[in-house]
């Protein structure tokens, strides 16, 4: 969805420390990038590294002349590859003075990132996002599109599905025009058949359930229709869309990821007013949607999502664990664990705990209807012993839930409101 490009362009993150072995990843003598926005870059490409072993490296200059030759000249001079354990190596050249933009390749990551696909995220990802005047976003959400051709490749995944493939774009070489002038780009049209141009077609519409909806946005993502003023949307969130930067190659990649998710039976609140469509917590790259009732019809709430879902290096989705408790949406995962990162998980008892370093351990949360409510866990309650074994971790709550045997009993001792007491019963049933 289009959230995920600004989730992970707004991620923030801590640099992994530093060696004084390891390759500078960003060079930017353009001054293109602003010290914390340069961090950042670094920071996603220190994690393509370590997940994919693809040594990424960022050059930026003022020079002109042949870009081609200076950008496999740099490469050579720079070792790019050197860091990857299989020699994998991709070098980002950005040259303000002839307004150009080139991503080069290692031979052996030429069949993962052939030209067809490095001119497409060059000119329908990266470049729309330098029109706007926002380069480390754009180098950032190119990123995350290299990550997923990465998760294809690892798991034997070919691309004659994909947009760019071959069949699909007229691809051909990898120097593009950077658009670091401002040069408009025409978002809403592309080089597919499908492709609709701005007022052109029907517009969808929203409908009288969530799913026909969702699959009217899916529709418009498809024809690469960008417009952000799609009845399909919530008020706020056209205005929202308003001031973002959709490009192509985003509009694909919702279509690609959510053509393999299996969504679960529409949740209503108790009032239907608000829906939301999620899917197994297994498909981690399937984040659910927010919808909000407009008279008898239902429309994209994607400010609300945008303000609780965020995405992890890998593209998996989470929630913010700062706004777990405190979104209107939240009845939906009533049933759902979610872990210390936000991470939604299978939880047999339906119960977040947290720790400090003082070794204080409590109840984060509860599920609504869940088995530790049922048990009589609430909110806030610290937990001192679990069958007599004092608890000082997190960790130590989490394992005697697990090895808990099903049926069988359980005791716990807790304080709460500055009173300690007993919560006594028996393990629930495993997942």
């Amino acid at each position: 969805m289009m959230i995920r490009q600004i989730g992970i362009i707004a991620l923030i993150a801590s640099l992994l420390p530093a060696c004084s072995r390891e390759p500078t990843l960003i060079n930017d003598a353009a001054r293109l990038l602003s010290a914390k926005q340069a961090a950042s870059v670094a920071t996603f490409h220190h994690y393509l590294l370590a997940d994919h072993d693809i040594d990424y490296r960022v050059l930026t200059l003022t020079q002109g002349g042949d870009l081609n030759r200076y950008t496999s000249q740099q490469f050579q001079a720079l070792k790019v590859g050197s860091a990857s354990k299989g020699g994998r190596g991709l070098l980002l050249v950005l040259d303000t003075a002839d307004n150009k933009v080139r991503l080069e390749v290692s031979r052996s990551l030429e069949a993962a990132y052939p030209d067809a696909f490095i001119a497409y995220i060059e000119q329908r990802q990266m470049t729309p996002f330098f029109a706007a005047g926002r380069v480390a976003d754009g180098i950032l959400a190119t990123t995350e599109l290299i990550v997923t051709r990465a998760q294809h490749t690892q798991t034997n995944q070919g691309w004659d599905d994909e947009v760019w493939s071959p069949a699909a774009t007229a691809g051909g070489g990898a120097t593009a025009n950077a658009r670091l002038d401002g040069a408009p780009v025409p978002a809403t049209i592309s080089d597919t058949p499908n492709a609709q141009k701005p007022g052109q077609g029907d517009s969808p519409l929203a409908q009288n359930s969530p799913e026909v909806t969702l699959q009217a946005y899916l529709n418009a993502m498809s024809t690469r229709n960008a417009s952000p003023d799609l009845d399909i949307y919530s008020a706020p969130t056209r205005a929202m869309l308003k001031q973002w930067v959709v490009t192509p190659a985003q509009m694909d990649n919702i279509v690609a990821t959510y053509r393999d998710c299996h969504a679960d039976a529409v949740r209503y609140d108790a009032q239907q007013t608000l829906a939301v469509i999620r899917y197994p917590v297994d498909e981690r790259m399937c984040s659910p949607w927010f919808f909000v009732r407009q008279g008898d019809r239902w429309q994209l709430d994607l400010t609300a999502m945008q303000g609780l879902i965020r995405f992890g290096r890998d593209n998996s989705w989470h929630f913010d664990v700062q706004l777990i408790n405190q979104h209107p949406y939240q009845f939906a995962f009533a049933d759902w664990g979610f872990d210390n990162r936000g991470y939604p998980q299978k939880m047999r008892w339906h119960l977040t705990v947290a720790s400090d370093q003082q070794g204080h351990v409590w109840v984060a949360r509860t599920g609504a209807g869940s088995a530790a409510e049922a048990f009589g866990f609430r909110q806030d309650d610290r937990l001192l012993r679990w069958n007599g074994v004092a608890l000082t971790h997190h960790e130590q709550a989490m394992r005697a839930m697990q090895d808990a045997e099903a049926g069988k009993p359980v005791s716990v001792d807790i304080i709460r409101d500055q009173q300690a007491m007993r919560l006594e019963g028996l393990a629930p049933p495993r997942p």
